[in-house]
């Protein structure tokens, strides 16, 4: 059971071998100026002023960062947990949805001013080839990130890979954090075949969790890190290979909104206007709790799928489901069932009930 935006991602692996001749670093470029890097990339400085940038963390922090699964994963050793916030989101019942508020009404001053940096960014003759019956269609925003990054958490890094959305715009709320960060591969580079699509097709030369998690924040004649200061946006297109190396020390927060996913070069996916995103959430700190997904059979037969073991309490944890979808919390290692939740699209945060004081005692 995975959600539309993780089927939404390709992720392959990637080659290891790097140059170890440095980039010359490019010169800032003006406020809200374009700093052309590649093809296919943009770099835009101070588009966020510093103060929106601290209050967008605050609430951030606020809200509590949800720990969700990333599809990604699948092609590295050690799946990792995401922090993450969905702000905006296509999957709701087949419409755009709002799914946090005060992130969504922080950012809104500033919507237009990225709507306009993604069509400044986009090539005439690139728009025309994938929509050739719309030469003047407007970036459509389909998704909102809110997405954090700590060596003390699980999420430290992202496994390189390419977004099948048209543009991805990322935006850098701080730069007070050592090493790591966001990247990008140049093109071309060794061992590259464009397919059809214009998407590198790269050969494997180790396993991407090993190079991601190897590489430092150094520039070379194949790798970018981009000089993301506080308010910097980057946006790129879905042929650009991405992703975050670890960090050393700090915390990077960032959003990512996708533009587009409706990619005409995607022939092979389809958005399942059905799929909903569901949050569990609980406060239960003498117990472990095991979440299952309970598929029922014929005469009263069930059976268990285990989601989430041992999740941690006081954060939300999120799944993609679909309506009538069945998930029970049990206390790990005993039969005590702490609650039966079935999905409804007129609900999509599920709390979790505190066991009673003689089942704790019990324990």
């Amino acid at each position: 059971m995975r959600s539309a935006y993780a089927n939404r991602i390709i992720a392959i692996l990637i080659a290891a071998v790097v140059s170890p001749a440095l980039l010359t670093a490019a010169a800032s470029s003006p406020e809200g100026d374009e700093e052309f890097m590649e093809p296919r990339v943009s770099r835009y400085a101070g588009v966020l002023p510093p103060a929106v940038c601290q209050e967008l963390i605050r609430l951030g922090e606020q809200t509590g960062f949800n720990v969700i699964e990333e599809s990604i994963d699948d092609f590295q050793e050690k799946p990792m947990p995401s922090q993450s916030i969905e702000v905006y989101s296509y999957e709701q019942g087949g419409y755009n949805r709002i799914i946090d508020e005060p992130i969504w009404d922080a950012l809104q001053p500033y919507m237009e001013v990225f709507s306009d940096l993604v069509m400044k960014t986009r090539k005439d003759e690139e728009h025309l080839s994938l929509y050739p019956d719309e030469p003047d269609r407007e970036p459509e925003l389909d998704w909102i990130f809110f997405r954090k990054y700590s060596p003390t958490s699980d999420r430290n890094s992202l496994i390189p890979h390419v977004d099948t959305n048209v543009f991805t715009l990322n935006i850098a709320l701080n730069d007070d954090f050592e090493g790591g960060g966001l990247f990008y591969v140049k093109p071309p580079m060794q061992d590259v075949a464009l397919s059809e699509d214009g998407r590198p097709e790269l050969k494997p030369k180790m396993t991407t969790y090993e190079w991601a998690n190897t590489v430092k924040r150094e520039n070379t004649s194949e790798i970018v890190f981009p000089n993301m200061q506080a308010g910097d946006v980057l946006i790129h297109n879905f042929t650009v290979w991405h992703g975050v190396a670890p960090l050393d020390k700090g915390e990077r927060y960032s959003f990512v909104l996708f533009y587009d996913m409706d990619n005409p070069t995607i022939d092979d996916f389809e958005v399942d206007d059905n799929e909903l995103r569901v949050h569990f959430y609980h406060e239960i700190e003498d117990a472990k709790v095991v979440l299952f997904y309970v598929e029922e059979l014929a005469h009263g037969k069930e059976i268990l799928d285990p989601m989430m073991d041992s999740f941690p309490p006081f954060v939300a944890h999120s799944l993609g489901s679909f309506e009538g979808h069945k998930f029970r919390a049990i206390v790990e290692g005993t039969d005590e069932v702490l609650a039966d939740f079935v999905v409804s699209s007129e609900q999509h945060r599920y709390v979790i009930p505190t066991p009673s004081t003689e089942s704790q005692d019990e324990l």
